[in-house]
């Protein structure tokens, strides 16, 4: 019985690792546009709204959200500089958004990070990672 879990536990995370690069990040730029921040109600909530800075988001979808292995991921970036490149710090207005049927599911602050991306026809291949207060995220 043990070594059959063991082949099941293998043989998932062949599958995640395979997905994870079947599931590209898309890319929305929104120039002119801000991020707004409430976390009145113990609720971090993050929109855009019209105003002076560019706003980034990527996601990616890996599985299928219909089922419990499912889930959507999304970075909510405001650059303080254009490139391909943001170093993230406790103060960066930068959020990672985990939407799933899991405990760590909603909006978190990026407290760190560091990542890079190229932008290809609105899809976007990602290196570096982040980390919020519950979770570190390597791309």
């Amino acid at each position: 019985m043990r070594i059959y879990l063991l082949l099941v536990f293998i043989f998932a995370a062949g599958c995640a690792s395979t997905q994870d690069k079947a599931n590209p990040w898309k890319v929305i730029r929104l120039e002119g546009y801000t991020l707004a921040v409430d976390s009145s109600l113990n609720l971090l909530r993050v929109d855009t709204i019209p105003g002076n800075g560019n706003v980034l988001i990527f996601e990616r979808t890996v599985g299928n959200i219909m089922v419990d292995a499912g889930f959507i991921e999304r970075l909510w970036l405001q650059p303080v500089k254009t490139g391909r490149q943001m170093r993230i710090e406790a103060n960066s207005l930068a959020f990672y958004e985990l939407v799933c049927r899991c405990p760590l599911a909603g909006m978190h602050r990026i407290i760190d990070g560091d990542i890079s991306w190229s932008n290809n026809d609105g899809f976007s291949a990602m290196s570096g990672y982040i980390e919020t207060k519950d979770k570190r995220v390597e791309f």
